[in-house]
């Protein structure tokens, strides 16, 4: 039941691993005959992540366990086999298969089973272009679904594909058909919390956005760019919104059962990091996924859902009339068919198709992403109008999919000049959000935390194990202190540095309320397991609670950070888990979902020198021009011009993300 639920919301890999664990309780304890309805799950999680063959794969197992148990229960795994051989291109089977599914269509018994069959058999006539017969198909399950049933959104999708297909030009009917399904996806999406299920649900639903966007965009007009403009900023912006905005979330955290779970959780996930066999971490993922659908349990009927995001829909009139005359907004935008660049002056707009980024694993150096990139040009990402006009040098910019992973600052102009040399350059979660009025207050009078070379030693007769044993000795990160403890000494300034870096040091309120904060210390990120991420602290052998050395994000959503601008000078702090509605859940996501206005991240490894060099240059530079972007591109310059550490992969991955415009700015007399 709780692999069904997640599933159902689009938490496929929670899913298929509790999935996994009723097959494997079932070979030892329980005995039940009949798995297929496992399998078929199974096969579906992989059809979701388009993992064709592994999902006939568990199909096959599902018809071989249904044959003499459940034949009502054949039709749904021939139409899913159909379904999922259409996909593979397998068509003359694809069709063989469907015929089959057709003939036995009677013997289904249950009516969900009767949806799932007919919902595959009309994707599988869709892809073999039997649209007359998909169409009929359509017509029997809208007389099945119930107008408020979820199953509206899959139903929906389907319409959307057929008229695609058949109709390309009735817009009016297309936009129809998607806005009667999004009113129902965001619905929905309003009664999940903001943290753990509404992400996966909007997830689940890219494929509908995605097939809307290419209508919008191909060919565009003003008003169509006007909608996918508004479409793209309401679907990946308001979870990130709405986790800044709850406040509510700390209080529950102080409940004591909740408490006690979040404590747990915590621990576990540094339990997770560190441990050494896949044994050990199989058992320690198994005690976290109970302790998360407690928290759901607990958790979801606490939480309020009122939506306090900003629902003005973000036009092309406002962003240009917030734009200086030196600015332009690069909207990016990777849809499974397309990749697009909104580009938007004070002056003019333009939606320009452009060449998708390279799909590279998680994982690689600066110098491998850089050689990933090394036939890239700037013109093949940025529109030639703006390459051209000599008086735009500030660029704000949106990314979407493999947009993440592009180093922009390092790509070269026709002049063979760097992008990140001639602009100032900034990433923002949320257009919207980027050029409204602070809600903030007045800034705080300048100060200054700095958190660095945590001590890796213990004096315990246990040494560290896994991650942490593994980790190398950082030095110039407490250069870095030094550096900026020195530059800005006439200012507050509030540091944390050795066994004095621990978890509770780095959620201290001095630290959490200070205007910069700096953190020099290693980071996690494993591609295997991209969903946690970390920092590594000291170890605090006074406290009370668990303390294994590990700072996870989970952690730092826990507390409010009211930095204006934070600084994780670690590697591989853009790194995190891909969500198709905002993005890498990386460390700096989870800064700025807590509250801080801006952050700057790495999107590779980076050694200790040279990250120390170009920190002193970019605060060299933030304190003479009170500017973040200015003292980024001032760092960049600088580095460009170090015989050493001249290449790309020691400067380009340093990237400046900011929530509001206002953060950018600090007043330093």
């Amino acid at each position: 039941n709780l692999a069904s639920s997640y599933s159902y919301l689009g938490d496929t890999d929670t899913a298929e691993r509790y999935y996994q664990r009723t097959l494997s309780l079932n070979q030892s304890r329980v005995y039940d005959d009949d798995t297929s309805h496992l399998y078929i799950a199974l096969a579906k999680i992989a059809m979701a992540g388009q993992r064709w063959q592994a999902a006939l794969d568990a199909l096959t197992q599902a018809e071989q366990k249904a044959k003499d148990l459940r034949s009502d229960r054949l039709p749904v795994i021939y139409a899913l086999q159909a379904q999922a051989l259409a996909h593979h291109k397998q068509h003359t089977d694809a069709k063989r298969v469907m015929n089959t599914a057709l003939n036995t269509l009677d013997n289904i018994v249950k009516m969900t089973e009767r949806i799932q069959a007919l919902t595959a058999i009309t994707d599988t006539r869709i892809q073999l272009g039997e649209y007359p017969e998909a169409a009929k198909h359509i017509e029997q399950l809208t007389a099945l679904i119930a107008d408020d049933d979820p199953q509206q959104v899959a139903l929906a999708s389907l319409q959307y594909q057929l008229l695609k297909a058949t109709e390309p030009k009735n817009g009016t009917a297309l936009s129809a058909t998607f806005s009667k399904a999004n009113q129902l996806i965001l619905q929905l999406g309003r009664e999940l919390d903001a943290y753990q299920m509404g992400p996966h649900w909007f997830n689940k639903v890219r494929a509908l956005y995605d097939a809307h966007l290419d209508t919008l965009l191909t060919n565009p007009t003003t008003a169509s760019t006007e909608q996918a403009l508004a479409l793209l900023e309401t679907y990946q912006s308001q979870l990130f919104l709405r986790k800044r905005q709850d406040r509510q979330r700390q209080h529950l955290l102080k409940q004591p059962e909740l408490e006690s779970l979040w404590q747990q959780r915590l621990t576990l996930e540094g339990s997770l990091v560190n441990a050494t066999t896949k044994s050990e971490k199989h058992h320690l993922q198994q005690q976290l996924d109970n302790v998360k659908e407690q928290w759901l349990r607990l958790v979801n009927p606490n939480l309020s859902n009122e939506s306090r995001t900003n629902e003005k829909p973000l036009t092309l009139a406002a962003v240009r009339a917030a734009l200086k005359a030196n600015q332009v907004v690069l909207r990016y935008l990777h849809t499974r068919e397309q990749c697009y660049v909104l580009a938007i002056s004070a002056s003019r707009h333009q939606v320009t198709s452009i060449k998708c980024p390279p799909a590279l694993p998680d994982g690689l150096s600066g110098a491998e992403i850089i050689q990933a990139h090394r036939d890239a040009r700037a013109g093949d990402f940025i529109p030639q109008w703006v390459i051209d006009n000599p008086n735009l040098t500030d660029i704000v910019w949106q990314a979407d999919g493999r947009f993440f992973s592009l180093p922009l600052a390092k790509l070269r102009l026709p002049d063979n000049q760097y992008v990140g040399g001639r602009f100032t350059l900034r990433q923002t979660p949320s257009l919207n959000e980027y050029f409204s009025a602070s809600v903030k207050q007045s800034p705080a009078p300048m100060a200054v935390g700095i958190f660095d070379s945590p001590a890796f030693a213990t004096n315990s007769p246990t040494p560290d194990a896994g991650w942490r044993n593994k980790l190398p000795a950082i030095p110039w990160a407490k250069r870095e202190g030094d550096q900026l403890a020195s530059l800005f000494s006439n200012f507050s300034v509030k540091r944390y540095s050795a066994e004095l870096a621990t978890q509770q040091a780095l959620l201290s309120a001095d630290l959490r309320e200070a205007p910069l904060l700096h953190i020099a210390t290693h980071s996690y990120f494993d591609p295997k397991e991209p969903a946690i991420v970390g920092l590594a602290v000291a170890r605090n052998p006074s406290t009370t609670t668990p303390d294994n050395g590990f700072l996870s994000q989970s952690a730092l959503l826990g507390e409010p950070f009211n930095n204006q601008l934070v600084v994780l000078s670690g590697c591989e702090t853009s790194l995190g888990k891909m969500m198709a509605h905002d993005g890498l859940q990386s460390l700096a996501y989870g800064v700025l979902t807590a509250g801080a206005d801006s952050v700057i991240s790495t999107r590779w490894k980076v050694s200790d020198k040279p990250t120390a060099t170009f920190m002193q240059h970019f605060y060299q530079g933030l304190k003479q021009s009170g500017s973040s972007t200015e003292a980024l591109r001032h760092a960049r310059q600088q580095m460009q011009r170090h015989p050493r550490f001249k290449h790309p992969m020691h400067w380009a991955g340093f990237t400046l993300t900011v929530v509001n415009r206002q953060a950018e700015f600090f007043s330093l007399p």
